[in-house]
């Protein structure tokens, strides 16, 4: 138990617990009547999408902390795709169940489509393949930016796609959605 318990895992626990945390205050403080806070909406709303900068780039840190450390390990690999996966949830059980403002299909779409390459991924010694769309440092950075910027655009302006005249907010998560689509074609077929 204790062998897998080094800087880069512990990192990637935080985070998890990090973006629990910070969400669970940018509710009460988005909800909280008694004005115990005393913070504006703009302001929850401002330190939360800090927070989720934050959180994000922890996500990379643990994978730069390993490579200097010699930490690196399938374990870790794999802990760190689980946690990638977790924080994910976390903001979107948020926005769906607390923010109400996304809709019940994206959050399906992501819980479905994480569900079902991470259990093809983990099936394997290299979680995130060979493949460009998949593994490559620039996709997994340009995914990870349209994810901040998407959950960033949430906590500012709902998705409500009911209407004909879509919001920032929704071309977002548009995009977003085609982009994990493509990510995730290399774990259906291997050849991509």
């Amino acid at each position: 138990m204790f062998k897998y318990l080094n800087i880069p895992n512990i990192i990637c626990i935080f985070r998890v617990l990090f973006a629990l945390a910070f969400s669970f205050f940018c509710y009460l403080g988005l909800n909280v009547s008694d004005d115990s806070l005393h913070l504006s909406p703009a302001t929850v709303k401002l330190f939360f999408s800090i927070s989720i900068i934050f959180v994000i780039l922890l996500d990379g840190l643990d994978g730069i902390v390993a490579r200097a450390l010699k930490q690196e390990t399938e374990f870790g690999a794999k802990l760190d795709i689980f946690c990638d996966r977790l924080v994910e949830n976390i903001y979107l059980i948020f926005y769906v169940f607390f923010f109400k403002t996304l809709v019940w299909w994206v959050f399906l779409f992501f819980i479905v489509r994480g569900l079902a390459v991470d259990l093809i991924s983990f099936r394997s010694s290299k979680p995130l393949g060979e493949s460009f769309l998949r593994s490559s440092r620039f996709m997994r950075a340009f995914y990870g930016f349209l994810k901040v910027l998407m959950f960033i655009f949430l906590i500012w302006q709902p998705a409500l796609f009911n209407s004909l005249s879509f919001n920032l907010t929704e071309y977002l998560i548009l995009v977003t959605v085609l982009v994990s689509i493509l990510r995730a074609l290399p774990s259906f077929f291997k050849k991509i």
